[in-house]
This record gives structure tokens, C-alpha cells and sequence, in this order.
């Protein structure tokens, strides 16, 4: 099949590119599949183009890559199949001829003529239904939402307004058809120069690293080989830049949205994993600094990036990809399995394609959280919230003085209790393994100005600049020089305004729905009970190096764990060993009589303390 993906300089720029990415491979297909046909039912208009890479499940079937803009569906309307079974559907339900431009004016106006064109004279019967400010559809398989925006069309709406429905100052055209979406619609994959249409899928993967993904390397016709992208391997971060790469070259707007849709862990552990069709076994998953990389190497600014995935909602994953991403639209809690619903989202965008970036962030913040309010009943929970990178850099000074702050209020007894029990009231994620970082530094707030006289003075304050105004009288300086561990607590009191007020300033919006998630406040840090060697990667990551992060967690683990047990003298020490990152103190597969009711992580997982002793003593039963 020919490429039909082609450069043309002579394209207009429009308002928006919005780039789809199906990370598929696993459970997920079958929603995914779903949020396309209902894009292609709600349509595009002449200012936005939305771009769908889609990697399936089924054994055996191909990445797939779709093109909702204007010009493209008028192609698409041009296949026999899709022309067919549209017309055939509207012969057999259209009782009324609303193409008749003598007896309906204003409808006739209101159907593009490209749609006109690709459908006989003889059969144009086209059905309109219309309800009080709602869409206008031709047929149920070709959408108009709004009237096409046409001058000569307007005016005559304007003589007969009370007969049709009133419309709105954009247009969008879309598909609404079942059975032929993903299979007719889809277009051939782009060639990159030095490689062939269809990858050789048979040849032998090659790990080229921990970050740099799997490759598929072989025979080029070029005189200097080039790799060949393995385009099933959705994990891959080369076939992630090429996808967004040439939907920007290809379909060039004012604004581009990023959207990387599939399962996600946070700033550590898997994200988008590529599963084997054959084994299920996972393949491969990108990690958070080779997502860095992506957007570097692509070199283009990124008005918002969307993670319709569980957990991507962190202060880490943001300044990993601050400088290249302006807005940050993602979740600190889980994402339910029907993901973000496009068709909202891209109505809004639909009806004001010229709004600014933070504009269309939040109302798909907005869209999201309300879509999901009817999933109460279910019992289900999940929160959203839009982050403004840049601002990041504001943040790191003050979470490093709140780090500092920290890691010496560990050395007093009372406040690491304080400490300690914040970080256990806090709003928590992912077996409390991320944190809430607003919620925390209030609850340490809190509790630190409760602990010592005069704290009551702040009790009442109404925000952190209060707060902070109020200290001084609070705590007066004869009182505080007395006391280290007085003077340790103002400086967490202090730290954990500062950082409040820095976060306020990051989080442009955040809602929640359900009340599993309800004190979240957009922003969450990694932050374990335990060491482990996830805790090793994170001092990979740039956040955690330059806001001393890092290094207060380590602090924090060796302060709160829990000593070794002592029953008799002259014990004999056993060992050492690392519980894993849910504090499970056994790795290996162990045989238990507990159903996976009881224990929800599976019957060889045995579950500890909160932070449990790394080392135990032998000693005589009985």
C-alpha cells in the first residue's frame, strides 16, 4: 500500500494538533477502541486535527494510525464501503428529503459540499434531527455539529432561526459507523527513509539498554544501515518520537497536545508496557527519563501533555519534562479502565478551537471529573488536576528547605513522631507509596503547631500567609532559643507554608470525584515507608537530586524503622534482608493457606510492618 503520509507545504496552520497515543497492547484494547469510534462520531473542526496511533492486543494485528481532520474524512467518505453502507442506511430510514434546497434552505446549507459530492443525487435523502442546541446529524453516519461555516449558509439561517435549532459559531463533521471505523479507516504506517512499510516483526529483538528501549535491528537498503523501528513494541521510545514527530511535521498547527494513554506506575515502575501477544508476558516499558528524552530529541514545544494512565499526576514526572511540556493534565490516583472520554473532550475543543492551552487543559480536567461523577454509584474513585510546569522551578527551592527541615526534625523524638503520623494521614497512592505533597505539609503543619504552647495562636489562622505573619508572636525568641526542638518545628511549620503556597501556584486546577482520592491536591511525590531498591532508581531522577528529596528519604527510613526484635541474650543474628517496595518481607514464591480475598496481592505475598526491621535473632521456641 502506498505511504499516505506526505509533507505539503501549502497546508494551512491550524489551531490544534491533538496526538493520541494507544499503548494497547494489554487489557486495554477494547477501550481504546471504543474512544476512536466515538472521536470519529463527534468529528473535527477545520481547525483541529487529532492524530491516533493505536497498538491492538489481538495476535496478529497491526499498529494501526488514524487521521480525524477535515480533509482527511472527506477522503474517507470517497471509499466504496464507507459511501455505501452510508447510503444504503439512509435510503432505508429517510422518509424526509432535507437536501432539497427550495423546500429546506437553511439544512441544505449546512451540509459541506464535500459531503454533497460524495454522495448520488439519487440517493441524497439525508435525515436531520434536531433538539435545541444540539448537534445536526445528515444520516446517522455522516455528523455535522453546528452548520458549516459558511457566509452564504448563515444568512440563510437567519431568515427562518425559529425552525431549527441555534447553532453555534463552529463546525465539526464526523463518521458515526459501526463495523468499518477501525479496519476501513486506518492508513499505512509512514516509511522512514531507510526502512521498508512493514517491519520484519520475526527477526530477534536486541535490548540496547535499560532506557533506550528494544530495537529490531537488520538489512537496509541504504548504504549506512539505519535501525528499523519495531512498531508492535508500543514501549519503544523511538516508535513514540516518531509518532509524534511527524504528526507534527505532517499536520503543523498553533497548539499541539500530547496524549499517552495505557498503564502507568508514577514516576517508578512501568508505563505504556508492551505485553508479548503470545506469552503476555511484558516486554518492555518506558521509564520516566527516557520519556525525557522523547521530547527532547523532538525539539518542538508541547502546549499539554495528557496521561490518561493511573498514577502520572508527580512533582518528579513533571520536572523531568518541564522546558519541553507547558501543562501537565494527569492523575495522582488510579484511572479507570475507560480512560479519558474523548468525545467530551474534543467537543469543547470542537466549540472553541481558539481557546488557550491552559483554557482546554482545564475544561478536560472539568469534562473528565464530571464524566466520572456518574461512576459514584459504582463505587468508583478517581481525581484529576492540571500542573504548570515552568513553575516548577519555584517549587524545588522550597521543597529542598522543606527536606533540610525534615531531615533535622528527625533527630527530635517528639517531632519524628509528628512526622511520622502526618505521612500517615496524608492522602496516599499506590500502597502508600506516593504521597499527597500538599496534603502532607499540612498535616505536618498541623500537628507541629498543636504540639508546643502557643500554637493555638496559629489554630485559627485563615491561609499560610497568616501563618507565617503570626509566628514571630507565637513563638516569641526568649521562648524558642530555649528549646531545639522549638526552633526544629517552626522551621517545619515555616517550610511546609512555603511549599504549600509554591504548590498552589503549580496546580491550576485539581477535582476529584468518589472518596478515595478527595484529599488530593494534584501533586504527589514518592514517598515509601520502607527502603528498597525502587529508592535506589529514584536517585536517578533529576527531582530528587536537586530538591534534596533523595536524600531526606533516606534519612526517613533509617530513622523510622523498627528495630530488631530481643527476646533472650546471646541470640544468634540471622541475616539481612530488603523487604520490596509494598513492605513484604518475603520475595520468593511461597505457598500460604490465604485465599487472594484475604490477601489481595496474590497468596505468595506476606505482608509486615510499616517500615519492619531489616535484621532478626534465632531464639528457642518454648
Amino acid at each position: 500500500m502506498a505511504n499516505a503520509w506526505k509533507a505539503d507545504p501549502t497546508r494551512k496552520r491550524k489551531q490544534w494538533t491533538v496526538m493520541i497515543y494507544f499503548a494497547g497492547d494489554n487489557n486495554l484494547s477494547e477501550e481504546m477502541i471504543y474512544a476512536i469510534k466515538e472521536m470519529y462520531r463527534v468529528g473535527v473542526t477545520e481547525d483541529v486535527d487529532v492524530i491516533v496511533q493505536f497498538d491492538p492486543s489481538a495476535i496478529g494485528s497491526p499498529v494501526r494510525r488514524y487521521v480525524i481532520s477535515r480533509e482527511q474524512l472527506t477522503k474517507d467518505l470517497e471509499k466504496p464501503t464507507i459511501a455505501t453502507a452510508s447510503i444504503r442506511r439512509q435510503v432505508e430510514i429517510t422518509s424526509v428529503n432535507y437536501s432539497d434546497e427550495k423546500k429546506y434552505p437553511q439544512v441544505a446549507a449546512a451540509i459541506p459540499k464535500a459531503i454533497a459530492a460524495s454522495v448520488p443525487n439519487s440517493l441524497g435523502r439525508l435525515r436531520c434531527r434536531t433538539r435545541g442546541g444540539n448537534p445536526i446529524e445528515v444520516s446517522n453516519r455522516i455528523r455535522i455539529t453546528d452548520a458549516d461555516v459558511d457566509a452564504k449558509a448563515r444568512e440563510q439561517r437567519s431568515d427562518a432561526s425559529s425552525t431549527l435549532p441555534r447553532y453555534r459559531s463552529r463546525d465539526a463533521i464526523g463518521l458515526d459507523i459501526d463495523g468499518s471505523i477501525i479496519e476501513e479507516l486506518a492508513i499505512p504506517l509512514p516509511e522512514e527513509k531507510g526502512q521498508t512499510a512493514t517491519p520484519n516483526l520475526s527477526e530477534k529483538p536486541v535490548v540496547k539498554g535499560k532506557d533506550e528501549g528494544i530495537e529490531t535491528a537488520g538489512p537496509l537498503p541504504v548504504r549506512k544501515p539505519l535501525p528499523r523501528l519495531d512498531f508492535e513494541n508500543s514501549a519503544d521510545p523511538k516508535v513514540l518520537e516518531q509518532f509524534i514527530r511527524q504528526s507534527i511535521d505532517y499536520f503543523p498547527s498553533h497548539h499541539y497536545m500530547v496524549v499517552l494513554s495505557g498503564h502507568g506506575s508514577g514516576a517508578l515502575g512501568d508505563f505504556l508496557a508492551d505485553t508479548n501477544p503470545d506469552t503476555g508476558a511484558q516486554i518492555q516499558s518506558l521509564s520516566i527519563p527516557s520519556l525525557r528524552r522523547v521530547f527532547e530529541e523532538i525539539g518542538e514545544n508541547i502546549d499539554i501533555l495528557g496521561m490518561d494512565s493511573c498514577l502520572m499526576s508527580m512533582a518528579e514526572i513533571g520536572y523531568e519534562l518541564k522546558g519541553h511540556v507547558d501543562y501537565l493534565v494527569g492523575s495522582e490516583g488510579f484511572v479507570l479502565n475507560t480512560g479519558w472520554p474523548y468525545h467530551r473532550i474534543l467537543e469543547a475543543l470542537n466549540l472553541n478551537p481558539a481557546a488557550p492551552p491552559l483554557n482546554l487543559a482545564r475544561e478536560t480536567v472539568k469534562k473528565y471529573i464530571s464524566y466520572y461523577d456518574d461512576y459514584e454509584a459504582a463505587g468508583a474513585s478517581t481525581d484529576q488536576s492540571v500542573c504548570e510546569l515552568a513553575r516548577l522551578e519555584a517549587l524545588i527551592p522550597r521543597i529542598a528547605n522543606l527536606a533540610e527541615a525534615l531531615i533535622k526534625g528527625l533527630e527530635h523524638d517528639l517531632l519524628r513522631d509528628e512526622i511520622v503520623l502526618a505521612h500517615w494521614e496524608a492522602q496516599s497512592y499506590k500502597a502508600e507509596q506516593y504521597t499527597d505533597l500538599y496534603d502532607f505539609c499540612d498535616r505536618l503543619q498541623r500537628r507541629c503547631i498543636e504540639q508546643f504552647p502557643g500554637g493555638g495562636t496559629l489554630q485559627g489562622a485563615k491561609d499560610d500567609n497568616e501563618i507565617l505573619e503570626k509566628l514571630p508572636l507565637a513563638f516569641p525568641k526568649e521562648t524558642v532559643k530555649v528549646s531545639e526542638a522549638l526552633q526544629a518545628a517552626i522551621k517545619l511549620i515555616e517550610t511546609s507554608a512555603e511549599a504549600k503556597k509554591a504548590i498552589r501556584r503549580v496546580v491550576q486546577l485539581s477535582c476529584y470525584t468518589g472518596p478515595a482520592f478527595q484529599y488530593s491536591h494534584g501533586l504527589s511525590v514518592y514517598f515509601p515507608w520502607i527502603k528498597s531498591d525502587d529508592l535506589d532508581a529514584y536517585e536517578n531522577l533529576i527531582f530528587a537530586q536537586e530538591s534534596n528529596w533523595g536524600k531526606f528519604l533516606n534519612k526517613y527510613v533509617d530513622k523510622t524503622r523498627r528495630p530488631e526484635r530481643t527476646q533472650h541474650a546471646g541470640q544468634k543474628r540471622i541475616g539481612h534482608f530488603n523487604p520490596n517496595p509494598n513492605n513484604e518481607i518475603v520475595e520468593t514464591l511461597l505457598l500460604v493457606r490465604a485465599g487472594t480475598s484475604g490477601n489481595p496481592k496474590g497468596p505468595s505475598s506476606i505482608g509486615s510492618t510499616k517500615n519492619p526491621p531489616t535484621d532478626w535473632q534465632r531464639g528457642k521456641c518454648g
